[in-house]
């Protein structure tokens, strides 16, 4: 997206001005880097961010590294996050003022 506006842009006397990604393109880039990740990383981010409490040694010592059962890990992990991180804050929470919105360019110079 950053790669295909500064070609557009090259040769171009006026400013940059870079347009951020849509939410939905956004989400769908995060979405793509967790999947490829394996549930182990997952877990140990999480455990080394203190999110998750750490295993007892016993449990370090015995995990694998496997193929994540992907449906019940999700929905396993989908609560533990929601249940330690709690909420997401929706769009009216967070501190935009009202002429910002999507659309607007960012520039740079």
């Amino acid at each position: 997206m950053l790669r295909r506006q500064l070609q557009d842009h090259e040769g171009s006397t006026s400013a940059f001005e870079f347009k951020p990604p849509k939410r939905p393109t956004l989400c769908e880039w995060v979405r793509t880097s967790w999947n490829k990740l394996s549930v182990p990383t997952i877990k140990n981010g999480f455990r080394r961010a203190h999110i998750l409490a750490p295993l007892p040694a016993r449990e370090q010592q015995q995990e694998e590294p496997r193929l994540p059962d992907v449906g019940s890990v999700t929905e396993q992990e989908l609560r533990l996050i929601e249940v330690t991180v709690g909420d997401i804050l929706s769009d009216d929470e967070l501190n935009f003022s009202d002429s910002e919105s999507d659309n607007d360019a960012v520039a740079i110079f």
